[in-house]
């Protein structure tokens, strides 16, 4: 748990530029970088980054998450 942790850090603290390489609207992109901001709704401000990812089966779906940082994958 505490190495996901560490990739996850490691991640978030990549350059805005490369994460953004990840970003999208769709929800059903396999890998997706976003923040779930919404000045429009929200009545109190939570700001949360987030990357998601299909990770089952893993075979599958491996090779599409991001390469940086190397402990990722």
């Amino acid at each position: 748990m505490n190495d996901a942790l560490d990739a996850a850090t490691d991640f978030f603290e990549l350059p805005h530029e490369e994460k953004m390489s990840l970003a999208s609207a769709n929800i059903r992109e396999p890998v997706r970088y976003g923040t779930s901001l919404n000045h429009v709704k929200d009545r109190v401000l939570f700001w949360r980054d987030f990357i998601k990812h299909y990770s089952h089966p893993i075979s599958t779906w491996i090779d599409q998450w991001p390469s940086n940082p190397k402990t990722y994958k």
